[in-house]
């Protein structure tokens, strides 16, 4: 077991002391090498939750492990990428990928090499000295995600990092993510509220109801790769659980 939640509850207060509960009474096993992906409406938690495996967020009730040691706060084992891709824009991309390291105290030479290592992977090879405002949005969360595996995390969290993106470009980024999943078999978990990319992506999905801040379901996904979306037993598979997600909003 990678990640484990017990009973998680996460209490918000507004300026009025009003209380907000996104989280309520959660438990989630998520497994080493996963490709779990996380799915529901706004406000359901998503993002919230993944705040919580990171350690940038502490629950209110209950427990995050990692490993069975307790989360208490941020650490390289687990990284989070953002939908905004988060990037320096007054460094260029091997500057940026090498960030991270920089912060640890890496010697230059081991870093310029990790960096360039992860810069090739992600197909940014040739790019190295252009700055984010010289980049497609695409191009931008390559260099994140670049930059997030130079940390070599055990988890790598990403919140919906692909949903600003157009569709030819969304599309080129999830085959990537699969096969760069496939090449290091990362423990992922990834929150969209688009379940066509979470089938296309996961190895399980779990589907949050949005009502009460919990995981209604989870599916292992056994669709063989390379997956078509347009495919009989995609189509089918998606509007199994397409019901699955109206129930969740509707509890």
């Amino acid at each position: 077991m990678k990640v484990k939640l017990r009973e998680i509850s996460k209490v918000f207060y507004s300026e009025k002391s009003e209380e907000k509960e996104v989280l309520q009474r959660l438990s989630l096993d998520i497994y080493e090498g996963d490709f779990f992906c996380l799915v529901g409406t706004s406000g359901s938690g998503k993002s919230t939750l993944l705040k919580l495996i990171a350690g940038l967020e502490r629950p209110t009730r209950g427990e995050v492990l990692i490993d069975d040691q307790l989360v208490e706060r941020p650490s390289a084992k687990q990284v989070l990428i953002f939908q905004d891709y988060a990037l320096l824009p007054w460094r260029n991309v091997q500057d940026n990928v090498e960030f991270g390291l920089e912060i640890q105290k890496i010697p230059p030479a081991k870093r310029r090499a990790t960096a360039e290592k992860y810069i090739r992977l992600v197909g940014l090879n040739g790019h190295e000295g252009k700055y984010p405002r010289e980049l497609s949005g695409g191009m931008c969360q390559r260099v994140a995600v670049a930059r997030a595996l130079t940390l070599n995390p055990e988890i790598l969290l990403m919140d919906e990092p692909f949903s600003a993106l157009d569709t030819i470009t969304r599309e080129r980024l999830e085959e990537e993510m699969v096969r760069l999943w496939e090449l290091e078999r990362k423990t992922i978990v990834f929150v969209t509220h688009d379940l066509r990319e979470a089938l296309f992506l996961g190895t399980r999905v779990g589907i949050m109801d949005s009502t009460y801040g919990r995981v209604v379901e989870t599916e292992k996904i056994e669709l063989p790769r390379p997956r078509r979306s347009g495919s009989a037993a995609f189509t089918a598979l998606q509007d199994r659980l397409k019901q699955k997600l109206a129930w969740g909003r509707a509890i």
